[in-house]
């Protein structure tokens, strides 16, 4: 269950959030969400063509205080990725919901959508430092990557109800925007791991609280019920964060 002790007396409901903190809230996490850029060459055909994918990525803390965080999406669509590339706030644009892009190789070797975008200096390289397949999360990062002091935090699910959900994406106005976990129609096992939500963006989108505490992400669409996004459960975001922002193990001391 997504929200076990909520009906607990430890629980604190929520209240309706006004326009003024959702407009306040937006503008304090804008540049903590990040727009990734991701080519696949694919060489499944004679006619090899570059995959061209826009999805998005969140600078999040596990931490209280939200120090080092660190730069999180999902990990299934960085699988096949010859280049991740991270688009700076500045260079971004607006108006359109991530999407996938094929082209031919004549127009990748005549230097459109993919050949121009790796030439772009605007764009910063990525690699992927962490990866979980099974929890559909990784860490990016980068020599040009500079990370903030202070992320996002996670939301407390077993301590407060999280009943009114929001999704944050640049794609969508850069403003947030109300959603609904919704329950599952089906038991496919394979899908039994996410959540369902209404939220439209996929591929590392966020799902919040009113004041910007990271609920879950969005991983994809859910493949028979085109209406429903598939979401990471906040239990699993909280236990890779903890295993990627755990100190490293001590050697013991000097002189063992």
């Amino acid at each position: 269950s997504l929200l076990p002790k909520q009906l607990s007396g430890r629980s604190v409901l929520p209240r309706a959030a006004s326009l003024e903190t959702l407009r306040n809230t937006s503008a304090t996490i804008s540049d903590l969400v990040v727009e990734i850029i991701v080519i696949e060459q694919d060489n499944s055909a004679l006619r090899r063509t570059p995959i061209i994918l826009r999805g998005e990525a969140v600078w999040i803390s596990g931490k209280d205080n939200g120090e080092d965080p660190v730069l999180v999406t999902n990990a299934h669509w960085l699988l096949q990725a010859s280049a991740i590339l991270l688009r700076p706030g500045k260079d971004r644009p607006t108006g359109a919901l991530p999407k996938v892009q094929r082209r031919s190789l004549k127009d990748a070797a005549l230097g459109s959508d993919a050949k121009s975008i790796l030439a772009d200096p605007a764009l910063v390289p990525l690699e992927v430092l962490h990866a979980d397949k099974h929890r559909n999360l990784a860490v990016l990062g980068g020599e040009k990557l500079a990370a903030p002091k202070i992320g996002l935090k996670l939301f407390d699910i077993d301590r407060q109800a999280a009943t009114a959900i929001y999704g944050f994406s640049h794609k969508m106005g850069s403003t947030l925007v109300q959603a609904r976990f919704l329950t599952p129609k089906d038991k496919s096992s394979e899908l039994l791991f996410y959540l369902h939500t209404t939220y439209p963006v996929i591929l590392g989108a966020p799902l919040l609280s009113e004041d910007g505490r990271v609920i879950s992400l969005t991983a994809m669409r859910h493949p028979k019920q085109a209406e429903r996004t598939l979401a990471i459960p906040p239990r699993a975001l909280r236990k890779f964060l903890d295993k990627v922002q755990a100190p490293p193990a001590s050697d013991g001391p000097a002189g063992e």
